[in-house]
């Protein structure tokens, strides 16, 4: 009788099993239903599941591969940082940081952003578009232009906040190298000194114009390319 009794609890065991793991395989209660993309500004939804559609279709939440999914994200060079998670039994999230563009500049016959890790972007119509405040390198000298002094040049900037977000055109020429501001203020440095020009005019603007609380708009030019010398035209005419 205990063998009986033993076998027909086997049996419930088994049926019971099974038709957990068949009712499991019906429902299918990890399996991705819902992406949720935040944190992309420049960067579609669309273009974003696009490109991690294979590896999320018909796949659940036990087995995706995340790293898998971050390596292709990373193949967007717009896209600077990743995090994804899972908050449900169906559902991923992706959490993007985008880049920060600081120069758009031409080079090998190419449009370049440069980053905020001073890397090269390629740049299309519509990223120009997008990242339209982005200031613009010219290069009008008879060399060809210096990468690293550009990018030495925008990190200076960029570490003052208050200038950097008032640039609008570095022009490299021969002799100097020009910062346009926003309404076309113009900053005169020395191409071949232009460290310690940088340097010369931030200290002008720490001392005069931060200060005596004036605006940097209000000057036509400041020329910081003579060695000890600050000409200034503040004769601007405001428009």
């Amino acid at each position: 009788m205990k063998y009986i009794n033993r076998l027909l609890y086997a049996i419930c065991i088994s049926l019971f099993l099974g038709l957990t793991i068949k009712y499991l395989i019906w429902r299918e209660p990890f399996k991705i239903t819902h992406i949720i993309i935040k944190g992309n500004d420049y960067i579609s939804n669309e273009s974003i599941n696009t490109a991690i559609n294979e590896e999320v279709k018909n796949n659940s939440i036990i087995n995706i591969n995340y790293k898998k999914i971050k390596n292709i994200l990373f193949e967007n060079n717009f896209i600077d940082k990743v995090k994804i998670y899972s908050n449900s039994s169906s559902s991923i999230v992706i959490e993007l940081t985008e880049i920060t563009p600081i120069g758009l500049l031409e080079y090998n016959e190419k449009l370049y952003f440069l980053n905020q890790d001073l890397e090269f972007v390629e740049a299309y119509y519509k990223s120009i578009n997008h990242f339209y405040n982005t200031p613009v390198i010219t290069n009008l000298g008879e060399d060809s232009l210096n990468l690293q002094k550009t990018k030495n040049i925008l990190k200076k900037i960029m570490s003052h906040k208050d200038i950097y977000n008032k640039l609008n055109e570095i022009k490299f020429l021969n002799e100097n190298i020009i910062l346009v501001l926003d309404n076309y203020t113009e900053i005169i440095l020395s191409n071949e000194e232009y460290n310690d020009s940088i340097n010369k005019f931030i200290q002008f603007n720490n001392q005069i114009i931060v200060k005596k609380n004036t605006s940097i708009e209000d000057y036509r030019y400041i020329n910081v390319s003579i060695p000890h010398q600050v000409i200034i035209n503040q004769n601007k005419l405001k428009i």
